[in-house]
């Protein structure tokens, strides 16, 4: 073969096995760029990298998760069958207020809309005195002043690999929800002490929870508060009481928290839904992970299914209220006394 026609033939080949590899991870679709239909719940909820994040935000949708670790438990083909409308996860595990900022003015900018989850080890502002979080911040960052097209979204190595396994795992008939069913089973057993006991659990201290906290500014929350239209909707998540309680021990982390929730409810377009509550709920152990931290799958379905097709009745006993500028000092002052008669020394 002269070198003309290998040249060609080189060409072509390339070109085909390019071609061969765009059109397997395109019909394949681990990450759910075009369907959350019969996929794997690790794919969906759990993976939050960079590109994978920024390739969601550009395919087609009309919500989009937004927050900490909480969302992992959360399955955006159930959003979307409740809400009717295409959804996609984009947390970032332990993200701050800033990178959750961040990606909202990104989804906003793209005129979609997103649900938001204002947690309150997010709104610790003392997490970005650590290097491993502003390095975050800007990788974000730059990844979102990129350009992904169809050929890097759907041309690269990581993606085969996924779409391989999610083969691999459809022949072994492994459940889509394996791992959520796994986590909505196991039994935790943890108590305000061990929960107390780590509160600066890891050694490099990146993650302290009830140590070191400084919420973010009023001017903060204004701003994301009204980066929001009326399709957007902001979520106060649920955790175990035991947080609660140490919520309001120590660096008036309750009061900052609570008074952050009152401002955004006064400054917003968006609803306000709130499930952090004292009920029957938050008070099992049952229904969240070890330290109360994250709540159980099974309560991210009630979460969703409450705020989507369920009458939105007001009534302070209900799991979930959704919050107005009307409403918003009752509740806030009966969860503070509420509490308060939890407190345990």
């Amino acid at each position: 073969m002269n070198p003309k026609k290998w040249l060609i033939s080189f060409f072509l080949l390339t070109v085909f096995l390019i071609l061969s590899v765009i059109s397997f991870n395109y019909s394949i679709d681990p990450y759910g760029y075009q369907s959350r239909n019969n996929k794997y719940m690790k794919n969906l909820s759990e993976v939050s990298k960079t590109t994978i994040l920024h390739n969601r935000i550009i395919s087609d949708g009309y919500y989009y998760l937004i927050g900490t670790s909480r969302m992992v438990r959360v399955d955006p083909s159930y959003v979307e069958k409740t809400s009717t409308k295409k959804t996609h996860n984009i947390h970032i595990d332990g993200s701050t207020l800033k990178e959750n900022y961040l990606l909202a003015k990104y989804v906003k900018n793209k005129d979609k809309n997103f649900l938001y989850g204002f947690d309150a080890f997010s709104f610790n502002k003392s997490r970005l005195e650590y290097a491993e979080i502003k390095n975050r911040y800007n990788t974000y960052k730059k990844e979102l002043s990129s350009s992904p097209n169809l050929f890097t979204q759907y041309f690269n190595a990581e993606l085969l690999s996924a779409s391989i396994k999610h083969k691999k795992y459809i022949r072994k008939n492994k459940d889509f929800y394996e791992n959520f069913k796994t986590e909505n089973k196991y039994n935790y057993q943890y108590s305000l002490e061990s929960v107390n006991n780590d509160k600066g659990y890891d050694n490099k201290q990146l993650k302290k929870n009830f140590t070191n906290y400084k919420g973010y500014s009023e001017e903060e929350v204004i701003k994301l508060a009204k980066l929001a239209t009326k399709n957007d909707k902001f979520i106060i998540f649920p955790k175990h009481y035991y947080n609660y309680i140490l919520f309001n021990k120590y660096q008036n982390i309750n009061k900052q928290y609570l008074n952050a929730i009152r401002i955004l409810v006064n400054n917003t377009k968006a609803e306000v839904w709130s499930f952090y509550q004292i009920n029957d709920i938050t008070m099992n152990s049952d229904n969240f992970d070890g330290y109360g931290w994250h709540f159980k799958p099974k309560i991210a379905n009630m979460i969703f299914k409450r705020i989507f097709t369920l009458n939105k009745s007001n009534k302070q006993n209900d799991f979930g209220i959704l919050l107005t500028s009307k409403n918003i000092d009752t509740y806030l002052n009966t969860l503070t006394h509420q509490i308060q008669g939890l407190n345990i020394e």
